[in-house]
């Protein structure tokens, strides 16, 4: 059984309190006195040192909830605080003490969004259906559905009869079923076809552009909707008015106020106004993060209509500066302030390098991960076995924390835990690579909500939940 903080005594041979020693000499007030200070000094002292050692220097990262006990065939949290958990085919749902929240009566159960999630019956035979139900296991909306979307904004798309609508959370029509499809709500906003023709709702169901566009309209933030027509892209406003003609190939995402353009084979970028701000002059140009876009840059001379392997992926800020030369062979985006190159010359190897260029890590590892709470996983081929890699932890000042011994690292983000795994089996690690939980599971599910992490040893599962990063 895992323990806290808790050390039981044993106590043998019980019996009857000794008799006093009538020949033992008595102390003075004074004595007594001295004792108890030293021994309340002495209680105190340890106390300390207790609460240092458990408390400062070794804090309390993985709380046990549920030893692994419960018979499962999978678990995984769901959010609300519970988790979904398969048996005999079927799904239900516990909370994080292991009681049964919802009986296994469903195919399956979704991940909770907005407070509901979507459950299916006869998902393996023709006549499927679906509905949503509460954290308390309550049916919200009725399983008559071929199909109900997740909930955005207290609207979700369903789906019958070859036809899709809108309902909200009461299970109400806010858009009947009149349109043959409906993409998922993103900032309010969904795409919808009627015969061939597209246009835009809301989740009112309010039409907000007509439904007269030959393609797809799609909502790339930032109140603007990309149109196509006969291969080529435009932009337009909230209100249908356009912004941008229709002779883009492809107009991304908004990614930080920034969206990629690409036009004559070159790519740029507009802001958040849907103006270009960046005119079109690379041959790939990846979305903005952390205030930077990783570019493509040709030397010069060559031509930007098809890769030439004379040219480097270099960075340019918002105001299309070039801020990191053209200088590597991949070129990651920015991560928590650091990227992840790599150089053919530099025996094709990764390092990590900061916002102004500066190399922190040195270019040494066949694998280097975006940085997670400060640290990276870093990975090289085990010269035993070219197959296999090694992979270990390193911090931005390319200290190595944890050592290259294990066969997969995963940080969990905004913990101060890292999941491994070694010879066929998984545990948990602190970042300076103590072992917290040990490696004697099979499955430790990474899928982190509310706190709760579960893990599978010899065919049952156990709870855990983990402290947040301060």
């Amino acid at each position: 059984m895992m323990q806290g903080n808790y050390y039981p005594v044993e106590v043998k041979n019980p019996g009857k309190r000794p008799e006093p020693n009538k020949n033992k000499k008595r102390m003075s007030q004074s004595q007594i006195k001295l004792i108890a200070i030293i021994s309340l000094a002495a209680i105190l002292l340890t106390s300390a040192t207790f609460y240092i050692i458990n408390k400062i220097l070794n804090p309390e990262l993985i709380k046990v909830l549920v030893e692994p006990s419960l018979k499962y065939e999978y678990m995984v949290p769901c959010g609300e605080g519970l988790l979904l958990v398969y048996k005999n085919g079927k799904s239900g749902l516990i909370n994080k003490y292991g009681e049964v929240v919802v009986d296994f009566i469903y195919d399956d159960i979704y991940e909770f969004n907005e407070g509901l999630a979507v459950v299916w019956t006869d998902v393996y035979i023709m006549e499927r259906k679906s509905g949503v139900i509460d954290k308390y296991g309550n049916v919200v909306v009725d399983l008559i559905y071929r199909g109900v979307g997740p909930f955005s904004g207290g609207a979700a798309v369903v789906y019958n009869d070859g036809m899709c609508g809108v309902i909200n959370k009461d299970g109400e029509f806010v858009v009947p079923l009149i349109y043959e499809e409906i993409s998922g709500f993103v900032d309010g906003f969904a795409s919808a076809r009627k015969g061939e023709k597209w246009g835009i709702i809301d989740n009112t169901g309010e039409i907000i552009i007509d439904v007269k566009y030959d393609k797809i309209v799609r909502y790339i933030g930032n109140g603007f909707f990309a149109t196509s027509k006969a291969y080529f892209t435009g932009l337009l406003d909230k209100y249908g008015e356009c912004v941008l003609p229709e002779e883009y190939y492809w107009i991304s995402y908004y990614k930080e106020d920034m969206a990629v353009i690409r036009k004559d084979g070159n790519d740029g970028y507009i802001d958040k106004n849907g103006e270009v701000a960046i005119p079109p002059a690379y041959f790939t140009a990846n979305d903005f993060s952390d205030g930077m876009a990783s570019v493509w840059v040709s030397d010069p001379g060559e031509t930007l209509s098809v890769r030439s392997a004379v040219g480097r992926w270099g960075y340019i800020d918002k105001t299309g500066e070039l801020v990191i030369p053209a200088e590597y062979d991949e070129a990651s985006d920015f991560s928590n302030g650091f990227a992840v190159v790599r150089k053919f010359e530099q025996n094709n190897k990764r390092g990590l390098i900061d916002k102004t260029g500066r190399l922190v890590i040195p270019m040494i590892y066949d694998y280097i991960s975006p940085v997670v709470n400060g640290l990276a996983v870093i990975g090289e081929t085990d010269a035993a076995n070219m197959h296999r890699r090694r992979f270990g932890v390193a911090d931005t000042k390319g200290n190595i924390v944890i050592p290259m011994i294990y066969d997969e690292i995963e940080i969990f983000e905004g913990y101060d835990l890292l999941w491994a795994q070694k010879d066929g089996k998984e545990g948990v690690l602190n970042k300076k690579g103590d072992i917290v939980l040990p490696f004697e599971y099979g499955n430790i599910c990474k899928n982190i909500k509310d706190n709760l992490l579960c893990a599978e040893k010899d065919g049952l599962w156990g709870i855990f939940e983990l402290k947040n990063k301060n």
